[in-house]
């Protein structure tokens, strides 16, 4: 019993770290297109702000495992 809750916690872990790296991945993007000092195309526009919105999801998932 004590080493199926070992693995629990280690697949959890695992997917905290995944997303993790995801948001720090979307992050990169969205500061790419801030300081790339030009304007963006539209359908980049778009990727940023879709980016953004995953970005804050895997922040608030991470908050409320980190509880």
């Amino acid at each position: 019993m004590g080493g199926e809750a070992r693995n629990n916690h280690e697949v959890e872990s695992d997917t905290t770290s995944l997303r993790a790296r995801r948001a720090r991945q979307s992050l990169e993007t969205i500061v790419g297109f801030l300081f790339a000092g030009q304007q963006p195309e539209r359908g980049c526009r778009v990727a940023a702000l879709l980016a953004m919105t995953s970005v804050l999801t895997e922040i608030a998932v991470l908050l409320r495992f980190s509880q």
